[in-house]
């Protein structure tokens, strides 16, 4: 089996609301998407701090600067397969 990570905007979506993702839901899951577009997954690894500028999302999801935005990032990724074939 090989790990194919979402590259559209629906996949993607999909995948961050379905829970695989911690305290990301189909609703939230929609506004990323809605505001990052594909590069959703790279905002949430690299460039955290600006989930805040996503209504709903207040200063505590970009707390931890990079360090957690990595972790998160590096998260969604390593489960992304399950959605990619979906």
């Amino acid at each position: 089996m090989k790990t194919v990570p979402p590259t559209t905007a629906e996949g993607i979506e999909r995948y961050l609301g379905s829970g695989l993702v911690k305290g990301i839901g189909p609703i939230l899951a929609k506004k990323l998407v809605g505001r990052f577009g594909v590069e959703v997954l790279t905002v949430i690894e690299n460039r955290a701090a600006e989930l805040q500028t996503v209504d709903g999302i207040g200063p505590k999801a970009g707390s931890g600067s990079r360090t957690h935005g990595k972790r998160q990032g590096k998260s969604a990724r390593s489960c992304c397969s399950c959605t990619a074939t979906a």
